[in-house]
Formats: C-alpha cells, sequence, structure tokens
C-alpha cells in the first residue's frame, strides 16, 4: 500500500527536509505553516553543523553524521548557500573526545599553541555553514519544483490536517508544547550578533560557554546565549555586550568588529528528540519530529531519513496484513 498524501505542519528546517525526504521517495506533500519563513526559528539560526548536546545520543550519533554528509554534498552548488570550513572546538577544561569523533575522518585534536589564552583544550574538523538566508529560499524552491505545495495556514489541532491527508508529520516546533501538550518542550531563548565580513574563515565554538564565532559569506556571527523559558524576541543591549565580550576572550580582534545586527530566536527544547508515531483511533499515520533544541541544523537531514524509515515500516506492515 502506498500513501501518496502528506501534510507536513511547520516550515522550519525540520519540516522542510522532511518534505524533501517524502518527495524524494515519490510522496505528494504539502506543507502548512503559519509563518512565514522569515519569522520561523531557523531563519535566525547561526547555521553550522556541530551536535550541540542533545538526546537520544544512540540516534543522534547517526542522525547527526548523515546530515553532515548530506550538506557537504550540497555545498557543491554555491545556490545552495553551504561552505565546507575547519571548526575549532574548545574547552577551559579538559574534556574528551565524542563519541561522534570516530565518524569524522577530519577530527584531530589541537595542540596548546593552537588555542586561544582562554582555554585549555579542544578539537577541530571539517564541518560546514548553512547561510540560512539563502539555504531556506533554495530549498523551498527545490520543494515547489518537484510539485510541493506551501500553505500559509494555522494549525490549532492535528485533527485537522490528519483529516485532510494519509501522512501527517508533525514539525511545528516549539508550538508543539500547546498543539501536543507537551509540556516536557522549553522554549529557550538564543540571542546572536552579526558583524561586517572579516578576515577569518575558521570557526570558533565553546558550547559549555555557549560562544561560537562563525564567518559567513558577507557577515560574521557571534553567540550565543541560552535562557530557558524567557520568550521576548526583542534583543538586549546586556546579552549583545556579554556575546561580545565572551566572543573577544577568544579572539582578541572581535573587539574592533563592527556590529550591524541583533537576532533573536526560540529554540524548541526537549530532554530528547520526539521522533515517533503517535497511534490514533483513525487511520491517519501521525509521525511527530520535533524538539531538536539548538541541533535542528544538524540532525536536520538524519531526522528527515527516519520519518520516511518510520512511513514505510507502516506502510510495510499495513501490506503484511
Amino acid at each position: 500500500m502506498h500513501r501518496e498524501n502528506v501534510i507536513i505542519v511547520g516550515s522550519g528546517i525540520i519540516g522542510l527536509t522532511s518534505a524533501r525526504a517524502l518527495q524524494d521517495a515519490g510522496y505528494d506533500v504539502e506543507i502548512w505553516a503559519r509563518d512565514t519563513l522569515h519569522n520561523t526559528c531557523s531563519t535566525v539560526a547561526a547555521a553550522f553543523w556541530y551536535p550541540y548536546v542533545i538526546q537520544p545520543e544512540e540516534v543522534v550519533r547517526t542522525w547527526g553524521v548523515s546530515t553532515l554528509d548530506r550538506f557537504k554534498e550540497m555545498a557543491a552548488n554555491p545556490a545552495a548557500g553551504i561552505t565546507e570550513r575547519k571548526i575549532n572546538a574548545i574547552f577551559k577544561q579538559k574534556t574528551p573526545d565524542p563519541v561522534w569523533a570516530a565518524d569524522i575522518p577530519s577530527f584531530e585534536r589541537l595542540r596548546s599553541d593552537q588555542l586561544p589564552d582562554s582555554h585549555a583544550d579542544g578539537f577541530c574538523f571539517d564541518s560546514v555553514t548553512i547561510e540560512m538566508p539563502i539555504f531556506l529560499p533554495y530549498i523551498i524552491e527545490e520543494f515547489q519544483k518537484a510539485g510541493g505545495r506551501l500553505l500559509h495556514r494555522e494549525v490549532t489541532s492535528l485533527n485537522e490536517p490528519c483529516r485532510e491527508a494519509d501522512i501527517v508529520i508533525n514539525c511545528i516546533g516549539i508550538g508543539a508544547k500547546e498543539l501536543c501538550d507537551d509540556n516536557e518542550l522549553t522554549p529557550v531563548r538564543g540571542q546572536v550578533v552579526v558583524t561586517k565580513k572579516e578576515k577569518l574563515e575558521e570557526m570558533y565554538s565553546d558550547c559549555s560557554d555557549m560562544i561560537y564565532i562563525i564567518p559567513f559569506r558577507d557577515t560574521c556571527v557571534l553567540g550565543g546565549s541560552a535562557e530557558p523559558g524567557q520568550c521576548d524576541l526583542t534583543p538586549s543591549d546586556i546579552t549583545a555586550q556579554s556575546i561580545m565580550h565572551k566572543c573577544t576572550d577568544v579572539l582578541p580582534q572581535v573587539a574592533d568588529w563592527e556590529v550591524i545586527d541583533q537576532r533573536v530566536g526560540l529554540r524548541p527544547s526537549r530532554t530528547s528528540v520526539r521522533l515517533e508515531i503517535e497511534e490514533r483511533p483513525d487511520e491517519t499515520l501521525l509521525i511527530h519530529n520535533y524538539g531538536h533544541g539548538g541541533a535542528g541544523v544538524t540532525l536536520s537531514y538524519g531526522c528527515a531519513d527516519a520519518v520516511l524509515d518510520l512511513v514505510r515500516e507502516h506502510e510495510s506492515a499495513l501490506a503484511v496484513v
């Protein structure tokens, strides 16, 4: 049995990559989104590949590495807005290799002379940056070229798309707190500072202290902050000053960079990603794919493939019955 009618709820990177994975497998896909592209959390993300703390670890590793491989393939197309860059992951205390290190051929430890004075340990590897103002319109165009439809429609209950589709994928992000009555889902406010492009080609990140310095084609993005339960989208000058101070400790020249913008978004955070089938009394297949916190970009394509696997497994089980 091949179900072709799919509705994706949510148009951030998780929804868009899920849509493309299903399209590539032959499904007819429609996206329902309350917000326009420029109002999604994905748009303001300082998007680079790095497995920020997220669970469940046993599958996050697989999702993350497969996503990195996909982004590196796409980097060959300038229209996608993806650039391969080395990242220096730095720490103020001795830190063991992450569990995914063995999956990254370019992974190596940093020597003491490669570390900022403010840090005591670190490693580096070849990663990517993803310029979301370029990448998101690109993937939407690819989605629409493949016959996909993007509707601006607010969803107050998942019964609404379930009445109109055989398969519904819930990728609504922070909206799932109310839509799914998910008390485990917490908004985590994040702010970044944007500066003019500087002579910097490598990235720096200290996730233990929410520090990152990310060069893009025309700008550099400095971060960051993590404020659980805070939903104010107004940039804070105090937070911006703190970001500049932390980043200057890593690279002293940051103090002289010209700030041109500040951006704020809400990360949809849970103790673990929710990627699972919800049993329903009707015949609709409902799959949840949300709660990626600050790792939405890093896990996006891997989670999209996992969604497709669930759809296929479900249909195989129906065929047997």
